[in-house]
């Protein structure tokens, strides 16, 4: 696999002696880079992007090639226009390092096992390290900003494309999406059940009133109010006359001292000791 370490791979990167393919046509400055998972338009537009904001765009040239799983690029600003892309690539299965030397600023490349990725490192212009031997820049790189065709053009394109979008956007919000809307009210809505609060007050305002609300029902679209007489409890009839009579009877013999209970023969003993006592008086 091209991301598993090798034995005989220079970890170096560079070699010591002069490099003919360095002339005196070589780019001011180089920046390169990978990208992996990545499609080939959105890294044109972020090659754009990159050459406006860090190389003078007309005079910058820019190339990609597949790579891996993704692309690696170069951008170049002055020189002749022509890419070490393809010297570099098949450099990179021969070293671990790479160093590419433009005039003002070089580049460094190293491959990243850990992460399976390529860094690029920007190279000073007193940087002693010298360029790889076997970089070639051979191949036709493409101007960002030409006026037949080119980066610049894409970019512009793209640029063009997104204020469009963006005026689409405005016009579907506040025109098309934002205009009037008729609301229509329903006079027949149903109202809700608090609103008959105020017709329940006039049933449990008065303390002295026997009247209750039963329940509260909706009638297709009225709230109708059902009541209820609150039952006295049922009075104690008055005890007739007899009844009257026999209860007095009752307390009297309560409130009579008790008799005392005789027999035959002590009623016998009574009646002639009386006899004889009326007797003996005579």
């Amino acid at each position: 696999m091209f991301w598993k370490k090798k034995k005989n791979r220079d970890s170096e990167g560079s070699e010591s002696h002069d490099n003919s393919f360095r002339s005196s046509s070589s780019p001011k400055r180089i920046l390169y880079g990978y990208y992996a998972n990545i499609k080939k338009k959105d890294l044109l537009s972020y090659l754009y992007a990159k050459a406006t904001s860090s190389l003078v765009v007309d005079e910058t040239y820019f190339a990609i090639i597949p790579f891996e799983e993704g692309f690696l690029w170069e951008l170049q600003e002055g020189g002749s226009g022509k890419s070490a892309l393809k010297s570099v690539k098949g450099l990179l299965n021969e070293h671990d390092e790479i160093v590419i030397k433009g005039s003002e600023q070089g580049v460094k490349i190293v491959r990243n096992y850990s992460r399976e990725t390529l860094d690029c490192f920007a190279l000073s212009e007193n940087d002693k390290s010298e360029q790889t031997y076997g970089v070639d820049f051979r191949e036709k790189m493409k101007p960002v900003k030409s006026k037949g065709y080119g980066l610049y053009r894409f970019g512009l394109i793209n640029l063009i494309l997104s204020i469009f979008g963006l005026f689409l956007s405005v016009l579907f919000k506040y025109v098309i999406f934002n205009q009037s809307v008729e609301v229509t009210i329903d006079e027949n809505k149903i109202e809700p059940p608090l609103t008959q609060i105020q017709s329940l007050r006039n049933y449990i305002g008065d303390p002295n009133s026997r009247i209750y609300v039963k329940s509260l029902n909706l009638s297709g679209t009225e709230w109708r109010i059902q009541t209820a007489v609150v039952q006295k409890e049922k009075e104690e009839s008055e005890p007739s006359l007899d009844e009257l009579e026999s209860k007095i009877a009752l307390d009297e013999s309560e409130n009579e001292p008790n008799e005392v209970q005789l027999s035959d023969a002590q009623k016998k003993a009574a009646l002639e000791n009386t006899i004889k006592n009326d007797g003996a008086e005579e």
